[in-house]
């Protein structure tokens, strides 16, 4: 009997983690602070591809499969796939030296394929076309990161990357409260002309977004995302 791995596609909210990853590493890659992580990391994402100007929707469509989730199954021909390690395993071996084999084979395995990649350390031995996720055991809060995204990339770059003050409170305020977006947060200052409405909280809850932001764009230039940032 021949065993290997067959994909899954990644659940939808899944798709939506790795769209803000993508996004955050197009960031990066236009900011020259992060010029030494991503050299670093170039071998990581050359499954990427150049993502210059392309949409994540138009990338989704040609690389989703680097994220597809694996389970071990009976195959009955062999498929030309880089993540997949086939074994023969004789039906008639105990079955609990059947798992302790097969889990020294594949071991050795992942850590061959990922030093041959470039493999990054603290992530998982994931290798191939479905090497790439999620940082293990963090929770990743994708509509906080998303609220972070849009403040850093849709309002602090076109404006400027100005001081974190009630202007740019403002800014922000009618960035979300405009038909652009139809994702609303609570913080913004009621007003959207009157800088006496902006309060200290208001700008220090801002500061703080754009703070993590930029460790969003650190981690993905690592390729390591999220990282351990904090999003509460």
């Amino acid at each position: 009997m021949a065993v290997s791995a067959m994909a899954r596609r990644p659940r939808p909210s899944t798709k939506q983690h790795i769209r803000i990853w993508f996004e955050f590493y197009k960031l990066a890659l236009a900011d020259g602070r992060y010029s030494a992580e991503l050299d670093a990391s170039r071998s990581y994402y050359e499954p990427w591809g150049d993502v210059d100007g392309v949409t994540f929707d138009r990338w989704w469509e040609t690389h989703s499969h680097l994220f597809d989730e694996l389970r071990v199954r009976e195959v009955g021909a062999i498929e030309p796939n880089p993540a997949l390690l086939y074994l023969a395993v004789p039906l008639d071996l105990e079955t609990k030296r059947v798992l302790l084999q097969v889990r020294d084979v594949v071991a050795a395995r992942q850590r061959e394929s990922a030093e041959q990649v470039g493999g990054r350390s603290g992530r998982s031995n994931r290798v191939g076309v479905a090497r790439f996720g999620l940082t293990p055991g963090v929770e990743f809060r994708g509509r906080t990161a998303d609220v972070i995204l849009r403040i850093y990339r849709d309002v602090y770059l076109p404006v400027g990357m100005p001081p974190i003050g009630a202007a740019f409170a403002l800014e922000v305020a009618r960035f979300f409260r405009s038909p652009r977006t139809s994702l609303k947060i609570q913080f913004l200052p009621s007003s959207l002309s009157d800088a006496k409405e902006v309060t200290q909280d208001q700008r220090r809850n801002l500061h703080r977004y754009i703070k993590r932001a930029q460790a969003l764009m650190e981690a993905a230039a690592n390729g390591d995302f999220p990282g351990h940032t904090t999003l509460a």
